[in-house]
């Protein structure tokens, strides 16, 4: 039987959470069984296998927390960039750890084919934002773009390794500069 939309919602919000603080090997299912609040027989029927969940939590993570990346460049143009950079550095506050997808598609899921493409279309997103953006703004607009998404990518690296804002703020200044308009 399957759960209510709203139990499994709620549960697939904490095994997010969850997978983001501590990371998925670090996860077992006991675990999973305590945040979510299924009993384990409930989470095996929603979720058969932890690579479903953690796939659907990836998925989840892109549609709620990595909309908003995407969304700012709906409208291109410079003022788009700027947002991409302020969100992007609004994000980096006290026990951050880093992007959820793209520490976890670097990390623990590389050779999960899956989390690899969500990253790669996650990354294409955004480079393709940002090169839309800077045409006719930019004398390199695809290189830049291609710098962006190298310095969005090392932030959620150092972040995730508990590097505090300050010492990140010569970080963003790079990509903001490989950004100038």
């Amino acid at each position: 039987m399957a759960l209510a939309a709203e139990r499994a919602d709620y549960a697939l919000q904490k095994a997010m959470e969850q997978f983001w603080a501590v990371g998925i090997e670090a996860t077992p299912y006991p675990e999973l069984v305590k945040v979510t609040g299924l009993s384990r027989k409930a989470l095996y029927q929603q979720w058969p296998d932890k690579t479903r969940l953690v796939h659907d939590a990836l998925d989840r993570y892109r549609k709620s927390v990595l909309i908003d990346q995407c969304e700012i460049f709906k409208t291109p143009g410079p003022a788009a960039v700027t947002r991409f950079w302020d969100t992007l550095e609004a994000s980096v506050v006290p026990d951050w750890q880093g992007c959820f997808l793209l520490r976890s598609a670097a990390g623990e899921l590389r050779h999960d084919e899956k989390a690899r493409q969500m990253y790669t279309e996650h990354l294409s997103t955004i480079q393709r934002g940002i090169m839309m953006s800077l045409k006719g703004h930019h004398k390199d607009p695809a290189g830049a773009a291609w710098q962006a998404v190298g310095v969005m990518t090392l932030v959620t690296a150092l972040a995730g390794q508990g590097m505090p804002l300050a010492m990140l703020k010569p970080v963003f200044a790079a990509g903001r500069a490989a950004t100038a308009f």
